[in-house]
Parts: C-alpha cells; sequence; structure tokens
C-alpha cells in the first residue's frame, strides 16, 4: 500500500497536469495542501536544474528551455533521491531528444560540458596513498579522481558562463575537465587529437602508459620517434604540475 502511495505521489507531482482519480487518491479534497507541495517540489527542482545549465538557458529562444523541463519530469521524472544528481539525469533525457527544434546546433555540447563542469566540482574521489607510486612507463597511470575528458563536436568551452555563446566555432575538439589540487577550482583544458585520446586511455587505469601511448599513436596515426617522444615527456610534466597525473599504480 505505502509503494503504491508513493507511486500516485509521483504521479502527482510530474504529470503534466495531475488526474483527478490520483488526487482523489491523496484526498486532495480534504489536503488541498498537495497541490502546493507539487507547485513547491516542480519550483525546487526547475531551480536545481537552471542553476546546472545557464550558458544552454542563454542560447535558446523563448521558453524553451522550460518546455524541456517539463518533458523532462512528464516523460522521466527525477529518479536519485539527491538534488546534485538531477541535471545529470536531465541531461540524459535531453541527449536522447533526436529533435531539439528550438535549440542550436551545439546545444547537446553545451549541456555536456556545462553537466561535466558541476561533477568535476562535486566529485569526492580521490586518490590516496595507498593507491599512488612512483611513476613508471611500465605501470598503469594513476589520475586525479576529478578528471573528465570529453570529445566535443563544437568548441563550447572557449566561452563562460558570463560571455554570450556567439559564434561557436565548430570542432571536433577534445577538452580535460579537473578540480585544482590547490584551489580547487575547476580547470578546463583543450588537449590536441593525440593528447585527448592519450588521456582517455590512461583513464581506463588497466593499461601501463606505454600501452596507453601506443594506443594513442595508431588511432591518430602518429608516428612515435623523437619528436613525438619529447612532446609526451613535455605533456606529462604538465600533467603532473597541474596534478592530473598522480603517479603510476603501485
Amino acid at each position: 500500500m505505502q509503494a503504491s502511495y508513493q507511486q500516485v505521489l509521483v504521479r502527482v507531482c510530474f504529470a503534466r497536469e495531475p488526474a483527478t482519480v490520483d488526487l482523489a487518491l491523496l484526498e486532495a479534497e480534504k489536503q488541498p495542501g498537495w497541490l502546493l507541495y507539487r507547485r513547491m517540489v516542480r519550483a525546487r527542482l526547475t531551480q536545481t536544474i537552471e542553476h546546472a545549465f545557464p550558458r544552454l538557458r542563454a542560447c535558446v529562444k523563448d521558453d524553451a528551455f522550460a518546455v524541456w523541463i517539463e518533458d523532462y519530469f512528464a516523460q522521466v521524472g527525477p529518479k536519485s533521491v539527491y538534488l546534485r544528481d538531477v541535471p545529470g539525469e536531465f541531461l540524459s533525457f535531453f541527449e536522447s531528444d533526436s529533435e531539439l527544434p528550438q535549440a542550436p546546433p551545439y546545444a547537446r555540447d553545451l549541456a555536456r560540458l556545462e553537466w561535466t563542469e558541476l561533477d568535476v566540482a562535486y566529485t569526492f574521489e580521490e586518490a590516496g596513498v595507498d593507491r599512488v607510486g612512483e611513476f613508471s612507463m611500465h605501470k598503469p597511470p594513476v589520475l586525479n579522481g576529478s578528471l573528465r575528458v570529453l570529445q566535443l563536436q563544437w568548441a563550447v568551452h572557449r566561452g563562460t558562463r558570463e560571455s554570450p555563446m556567439e559564434p561557436v566555432e565548430p570542432g571536433p575538439v577534445w577538452v580535460a575537465l579537473y578540480r585544482d589540487p590547490a584551489s580547487h577550482d575547476v580547470r578546463i583544458l583543450e588537449l590536441t587529437q593525440v593528447t585527448g585520446v592519450l588521456l582517455a586511455a590512461m583513464q581506463g587505469g588497466q593499461q601501463s602508459l606505454t600501452q596507453c601511448t601506443e594506443h594513442a599513436a595508431q588511432v591518430t596515426g602518429a608516428t612515435i620517434d623523437t619528436a613525438w617522444v619529447t612532446a609526451l615527456t613535455n605533456v606529462l610534466a604538465d600533467f603532473f604540475d597541474r596534478g592530473i597525473l598522480l603517479g603510476s599504480s603501485p
């Protein structure tokens, strides 16, 4: 009975219009506070989603963003018990929409980037000292737990929350997002294709750094020569300086 009651309450909160039969089951005539509760729930979740995607909201016309949120509530609805997860669930719904007629072509990439910025800021995963050993090319690398690597079709990362989105240059482009170990601010680093493929392979945590390097060269058609080794050395040094690369698996 309790589970059924909860299902009725979910439908009342997230349907486009609450059904008469569901309101009757909640005895809404005797307890009109349920409709107020519906408005409060929807308003809080809407504010959470809007806060997560300010640039996406700014680049669409009219009330399109509000319509997308309404569709998300009615068709899917929140699944997590944590408010911080709701924008990520909205993103999954948003990416699954094949049309988005009122959205610019870069909308999905922009939404992915904005959610990833929040995800990096939220994450609590940090590599303990027992997980980080002396650096070696022959062992799997250990990376900053907040690191996220994205391959985008539009260079949406070159804007900020304060700047206008137009014009947005087409990609493809690779970016790394991570939390600075000193300031804890979220940083965005634009990568070359080779470095993007390399860093994505390093995230797997199973292959040695040598294997990751060979994989990146094979995927991008690069030649491993003296110039490659020199560039790789500089890239790894930069990753260490930024706190992206911490060491190797012990």
